[in-house]
């Protein structure tokens, strides 16, 4: 989880998987900062809502659900209104039992298919979520100076222009990638 980073600063880039804490549930991924002689002194944060990863697959449903019932609704509609012979003959033949067995077991293993293309997706679309944070951890961790941050020691320190500095470039991180809801930095003994 990302608050164990308080006690030690990461040599790697590296990726939580999925947690909840009291503010949501969040994917994550981390970013050593290192200094000129390349020793990493503190670590770039950002975290997405993981619900973002949901809303992702859903898109990726959401067209084939919609064509699929309104596929059904028209061919009811055309069943009803235009002939009635079409209709009547469709439900007998509904009455029979080798159709009658055959069309739940074909529905149920539609259900199936469908959830394990969706969980499927689902992985996919997380993946895709884990590259992405790692490489926008990854570039904004090289955008942080750490003489700037160095700087920075008490509460007080906000006055300086360090905190500034600091600040804008952790605001351009969130401006400038989609869906990123918290950026942060931790500081080794912090």
């Amino acid at each position: 989880k990302p608050s164990a980073l308080n006690s030690y600063v990461l040599e790697a880039p590296h990726y939580f998987e999925p947690f909840t804490d009291q503010w949501g549930t969040w994917v994550s991924s981390n970013s050593p900062i290192k200094d000129k002689d390349g020793v990493a002194t503190s670590v770039l944060g950002i975290d997405i809502d993981a619900g973002e990863i949901h809303n992702l697959t859903m898109s990726t449903f959401s067209f084939g659900l919609c064509f699929f019932g309104l596929f059904l609704l028209f061919v009811l509609i055309r069943l009803a209104a235009f002939n009635k012979s079409l209709l009547t003959e469709l439900l007998d033949a509904l009455n029979f039992k080798k159709i009658g067995k055959t069309l739940p077991i074909s529905l149920l293993l539609a259900l199936i298919c469908s959830g394990a293309i969706y969980l499927y997706t689902n992985n996919l679309q997380l993946r895709r979520m884990r590259d992405k944070l790692e490489s926008i951890a990854i570039t904004g961790s090289l955008q942080i100076n750490t003489e700037d941050f160095a700087a920075l020691q008490t509460k007080e320190d906000w006055q300086r222009p360090e905190w500034n500095k600091v600040v804008t470039q952790l605001e351009n991180i969130q401006k400038n990638n989609d869906g990123i809801v918290f950026v942060y930095l931790f500081r080794k003994g912090s």
